[in-house]
């Protein structure tokens, strides 16, 4: 009797083991048909692909082969395509940062650095008013503050001069 109960559980355990091959199986196929799909599509780049195919049940070592490149490369890529996403712009974090990464020039920079601004935040407190005072910081170092600041997502403090009034202080 132990034997014809061990052949029964044999005979079972390899049935969901063949089971689970088949589901196995049918994943894997189902993963190379969305594979297929996105690489049939125009408008995403590379990496982009490596991304969809991933979100699309594809691992990462089949994704790798697709593309001659290793697994670990292929998680580098998704994981910085990822981060770039979800970052809505490149400086969106610079607010605590020191504001050298704005490509203000030496003038400017340097009349900042003297009255102690050295960080975004502090920056963007400051009125035009307020800057248009510091010495060796005139109408052109506050213009191009202006425009850097713009390029990520930011602005002076309220208060702004008027063309007219821009004018009479130059």
């Amino acid at each position: 009797m132990a034997a014809k109960n061990n052949s029964w559980q044999s005979k079972q355990r390899r049935q969901v083991i063949e089971q689970k091959l088949q589901a196995q199986a049918q994943a894997a196929q189902e993963a190379a048909a969305k594979g297929a799909e996105i690489d049939a599509r125009e408008d995403l780049t590379r990496n982009e692909k490596m991304v969809a195919k991933l979100a699309a049940g594809m691992t990462l070592q089949a994704i790798g082969e697709q593309h001659g490149i290793g697994r670990e490369r292929v998680r580098q890529i998704i994981k910085a395509i990822k981060q770039r996403n979800s970052d809505p712009h490149p400086f969106a974090k610079l607010g605590s940062h020191p504001f050298a990464k704005l490509g203000l020039s030496r003038r400017a920079w340097k009349a900042l650095e003297n009255d102690g601004i050295t960080i975004v935040d502090v920056l963007c407190s400051k009125t035009q008013r307020e800057l248009l005072r510091l010495p060796n910081f005139g109408l052109k170092s506050l213009n191009e503050t202006i425009e850097a600041l713009a390029r990520i997502g930011r602005k002076l403090g309220d208060n702004p001069i008027a063309s007219a009034e821009l004018a009479g202080t130059a």
